[in-house]
């Protein structure tokens, strides 16, 4: 497996991320059937200022920088409890000109050993249905189902 780090994201690269993670979240809510596509942009952006209201300094939240040989490869959002709660995942990225190779796997194994260090003993997800290639890693991975929405379109 590829050799992965991950590093605190600085605020450029927060402000450079954050409008394309808001905009590639409103696409995916609107292809799985949960916002209409001229509502979208604007719903996902007030879900993203309610997760992060303090933008990259959040409380909890970590969102990192996942490199190779000190190269940007992708990026990893992790939330981490100060409880006895799964550590979550909302959002995880490889750059496109380097998928299938292995990274994707690399990066959500740098991110399980980063919660662990904190003291996270499980860690949870979200995936969408139509993101097939995820649902797939995630399964190879050993993550498990621990509920399913579903829609049925009546129009």
């Amino acid at each position: 497996m590829p050799d992965v780090t991950l590093r605190a994201m600085i605020e450029a690269e927060f402000g450079e991320w954050k409008p394309r993670a808001i905009q590639r979240y409103g696409e995916q809510q609107v292809q799985a059937g949960n916002v209409s596509a001229d509502k979208a942009q604007e719903w996902a952006a007030g879900e993203y200022a309610k997760l992060l209201p303090q933008g990259l300094h959040s409380r909890g939240h970590h969102l990192l920088i996942a490199e190779q040989e000190s190269q940007r490869i992708g990026m990893l959002w992790l939330f981490i409890h100060a409880g006895d709660r799964p550590a979550f995942v909302y959002y995880v990225e490889v750059d496109p000109a380097i998928r299938g190779q292995g990274l994707g796997r690399a990066v959500m194994t740098a991110g399980e050993q980063y919660v662990t260090e904190h003291g996270a003993t499980s860690i949870g997800l979200h995936v969408f249905g139509h993101n097939l290639v995820a649902r797939r890693l995630y399964d190879q991975m050993g993550y498990q189902v621990s509920s399913s929405n579903m829609i049925k379109s009546l129009t």
